[in-house]
């Protein structure tokens, strides 16, 4: 994180809200000052359904709170690469130990195309934060030998679901497949509640 955190913050003010972080700061910003949430807004009389708006509540709150500019806007985004960072370290820790686990993140980490998306309002690395937290569930469930941890998944996958639409159902065919590869095929039936717990997270918001 703090290799991270040594590539992410200098310079954190330079530049301009670009294309889509303009439109999304604007998105979010105009639900918390208008209470617009189920339905974001670019403008009062502009609805914006091309995405849902879990991403554009979390940075909206953070302009709401802590004034207009481009650092504010910013760092949700470098908080949730963090956050992927962290998850990154703990999945590998649990198969292979501490220092791949370490390595792993520190090359996830100084991954340019990765950490560069922190200059950004970036829905794909909050999407990566949840997706990789429902193999950390996973993950979780192999390493106890339980299946019926691996229905939590659904509440990351749900959440992935309001960051962007339709992508994060694809983790759903990947593991049912990995399962059956890995004779793990008793686990399909909380693999299909999870799949249930996500639609039930993200599926009001995908309805209406």
């Amino acid at each position: 994180v703090l290799l991270l955190l040594a590539v992410t913050l200098p310079h954190l003010d330079q530049g301009d809200f670009r294309t889509d972080t303009a439109r999304y700061a604007a998105a979010g910003l105009q639900a918390w000052r208008d209470g617009l949430f189920w339905t974001p807004h670019l403008h009062p009389a502009v609805p914006y359904f091309n995405k849902p708006p879990l991403v554009f509540w979390i940075h909206g709150l953070f302009l709401q709170t802590f004034g207009v500019s481009l650092v504010v806007a910013r760092l949700p985004s470098i908080l949730a690469a963090a956050g992927c960072v962290l998850l990154t370290v703990g999945l590998v820790r649990r198969f292979s130990g501490r220092a791949m686990a370490l390595g792993a993140g520190c090359v996830l980490a100084l991954t340019y195309e990765y950490f560069r998306r922190t200059r950004e309002v970036s829905l794909d690395v909050w999407q990566l934060l949840f997706l990789v937290g429902a193999l950390w569930v996973l993950a979780v469930a192999v390493q106890r030998r339980r299946g019926s941890i691996l229905a939590w998944a659904g509440i990351p996958c749900g959440l992935a679901l309001m960051c962007k639409p339709l992508t994060a159902l694809l983790v759903f065919p990947v593991l049912a497949i990995w399962l059956v590869w890995t004779r793990r095929a008793a686990w399909l039936g909380w693999l299909a509640a999870a799949l249930g717990l996500a639609l039930l997270v993200a599926g009001p918001w995908h309805v209406s």
